[in-house]
């Protein structure tokens, strides 16, 4: 049987927000969408070197990176992480292999 992967002490040592968007409808019937931090949490943040980067469903971005948090339900495609004053897209949200529930890899690139 696999060993559980274990990150170790330390390993989640950057902040990062958690943001989701709302959409809100002006009185004139434009549509306008605001971001708002549904929380902060730890975690570690690498870039992803070229090679990874056609593999990780092909992100076609300059800058891409790998963030692996504690496992939570409420981040997926439609959220977005802000780390060190850069906004990252999240393309892929998956379990840390072996370690199902306890982490997720979240696949981002940056955004202007």
């Amino acid at each position: 049987m696999p060993q559980p992967v274990r990150l170790g002490i330390g390993a989640l040592r950057e902040r990062v927000a958690i943001h989701t968007v709302s959409t809100t409808v002006s009185s004139a019937g434009y549509q306008t969408d605001s971001w708002t931090t549904t929380d902060t949490v730890w975690a570690n943040v690498a870039s992803i070197p070229d090679r990874e980067l056609y593999q990780a469903q092909a992100i076609k971005a300059s800058l891409a990176y790998r963030v692996t948090i504690r496992y939570r339900t409420d981040v997926t495609g439609k959220t977005r992480i802000v780390w060190d004053s850069k906004t990252l897209e999240i393309h892929n949200v998956r379990d840390l292999e072996d370690a199902r529930d306890r982490f997720l890899v979240l696949d981002c690139s940056e955004t202007s």
